[in-house]
């Protein structure tokens, strides 16, 4: 029997402490998962990880969550690991981040790029209306603070989640922003991908959307 360690690697690193930051209940968009769930990390020296796994689509990180610390692989540790596997979600690492496995068949895969961006609260402008930013110096600062490491977000700020895509064939990988690149994949059946595209509603930041037409089109 493989041995099954309980506590991560001593490489991964602890994430900065929370702030006391007023947050509000609401939706979890900025994690793949509601709450940390067990999961298991394959390291490509065998070695097996156990703990309670989320994926930050905000600040691009495999966590892990023990006796309430929230810790991420480190950026020098992702190379180590072969696989993750939460419930009946699979990740592989792939230049520093993360990606899920959404379709897999004969060699081929199509990978998702989780992301999401991080609109501040609005502010007053002239005329009494407000506007809304996505402020990189906000996000830097919270992030430093731990405060998109919560499973709940400080109050005012929106978090808009969006997907990249990447299309793996043998050893070559695509990145896919839209649907007009994904198209170009299957550049000699245009026809076939322009009538699933007008007989079915695709939303490209819908998994289970552009699932189905990668599907439909290698099978």
């Amino acid at each position: 029997m493989k041995k099954i360690i309980c506590t991560i690697i001593a490489t991964i690193v602890t994430v900065a402490s929370m702030a006391q930051v007023k947050v509000l209940e609401q939706e979890v968009k900025h994690y793949i998962l509601d709450d940390f769930t067990m999961g298991f990390i394959y390291m490509k020296n065998g070695v097996i990880n156990r703990g309670a796994l989320n994926y930050n689509s905000v600040t691009e990180e495999m966590l892990f969550k023990d006796k309430g610390k929230i810790m991420s692989i480190g950026k020098d540790e992702i190379d180590l690991v072969d696989t993750v596997v939460i419930e009946n979600k699979k990740f592989y690492p792939y230049n520093g981040k993360f990606l899920e496995v959404a379709y897999a068949t004969g060699g081929r895969e199509l990978l998702v790029e989780h992301k999401c961006r991080v609109i501040e609260p609005p502010k007053p402008s002239a005329y009494g209306t407000t506007t809304e930013t996505a402020s990189s110096k906000s996000y830097t600062n919270l992030t430093a603070n731990g405060m998109f490491y919560s499973l709940e977000i400080p109050e005012g700020y929106r978090i808009v989640p969006y997907k990249y895509y990447w299309f793996k064939d043998g050893k070559k990988m695509t990145k896919i922003i839209n649907i007009r690149q994904l198209e170009k994949l299957f550049k000699g059946e245009k026809e076939r991908f322009k009538e699933y595209m007008k007989e079915n509603k695709v939303s490209f930041n819908s998994v289970s959307d552009v699932n189905a037409l990668v599907k439909h089109m290698l099978e």
